[in-house]
């Protein structure tokens, strides 16, 4: 058995996204998703407002309502996506509270299990629900906990995807596991540049983990990654414990 390739974030990767990389690439690129993506989704809100008041109002609809409810909170989940990398690209502070990391981890999965690869692999939540808060930024944190879910789902055929958590004195440790592919050594230290993905064209941008990246770093944490090729990765989000002042 192989010993797994174990990183933090490479310095440069670290450079890159916290200079003039954060400010030529995020910054960019939110301008152009709000402008754009933002009137897709107004778009889809308003098809969503006009099918609502038809399933109210005509009978034998009704059953399409939960279906709509969904479709529309996704939609407001992806507005607020933007104004969140909109900020980021500005350096606007995250709102910082104690948040429950297995509430976190729940909603995570909830938004992941629409994933055609969740099928077949399982996403499981290992965090106890009496552990220790989180000092974070709870939509943040969800976002950061999508990311590597979709990206373990993707890396994985079968088994499960397991979110777990350690503590120590004054930090705690989210993890995401995998059994899949995992990542060939040369790849370890681009894992969090820009634009860098191993998957085939149109299968992904690779803005998810440099982005995850940077907003655990505004939240004061730090990335790891453990990983063996061919059986599997674990990304480790080291976030500060919540104490009471």
């Amino acid at each position: 058995m192989s010993c797994p390739e174990t990183r933090s974030v490479p310095e440069r990767s670290t450079q890159n996204l916290s200079d003039a990389g954060r400010m030529a690439v995020l910054g960019e690129l939110a301008v152009g998703v709000v402008h754009n993506f933002g009137n897709v989704l107004m778009g889809v809100s308003v098809t969503l407002e006009l099918l609502q008041m038809r399933a109210t109002s005509e009978p034998g609809l009704g059953d399409l309502m939960e279906a709509i409810t969904g479709a529309q909170a996704e939609v407001d989940r992806g507005a607020d996506i933007i104004q969140r990398l909109l900020s980021l690209s500005r350096g606007t502070p995250p709102v910082v509270t104690a948040v429950d990391p297995s509430t976190v981890a729940d909603g995570a999965i909830a938004l992941c299990s629409t994933h055609v690869k969740a099928k077949k692999v399982r996403l499981v939540n290992l965090i106890p629900h009496d552990s220790p808060s989180v000092k974070t930024d709870a939509g943040q944190l969800t976002e950061v906990l999508v990311n590597l879910m979709l990206n373990a789902l993707q890396a994985s055929e079968d088994g499960e995807v397991r979110v777990e958590m350690e503590e120590t004195d004054d930090r705690v440790n989210i993890s995401v596991a995998d059994g899949g592919c995992g990542i060939a050594p040369e790849d370890m230290d681009r894992l969090f540049d820009p634009f860098f993905s191993k998957r085939k064209e149109g299968a992904g941008t690779g803005l998810g983990l440099p982005y995850s990246y940077q907003q655990v770093t505004n939240m004061g944490g730090t990335v790891e990654v453990s990983s063996t090729l061919g059986m599997g990765s674990t990304f480790t989000v080291n976030l500060p414990k919540w104490t009471e002042r």
